[in-house]
């Protein structure tokens, strides 16, 4: 894993968080077994980082309810 830097070469801690919670959300995925077809972690100016994903296969709702024990916000989105 490359750590993303500034342009000083100091460490861009934002997109490091960012890097971290995608990891966290990606490990949930596995330990519940779904399958995620779509996961975007972004910064949210009002409520901080907020990851949000949609289950392809598995049971979205203990998905939800398993990330809901971080401090990071989470969303599925709505794909047609």
């Amino acid at each position: 894993m490359n750590l993303p830097l500034t342009a000083v070469g100091k460490i861009f801690k934002p997109a490091l968080t960012m890097m971290e919670v995608e990891s966290v959300v990606r490990e949930e995925a596995e330990r519940i077994g779904v399958t995620l077809d779509a996961l975007k972690v972004e910064q949210d100016p009002r409520v901080g980082t907020v990851a949000r994903w949609h289950v392809a296969a598995g049971d979205a709702v203990a998905f939800g309810r398993a990330l809901g024990v971080h401090v990071f916000r989470n969303q599925p989105l709505n794909k047609p």
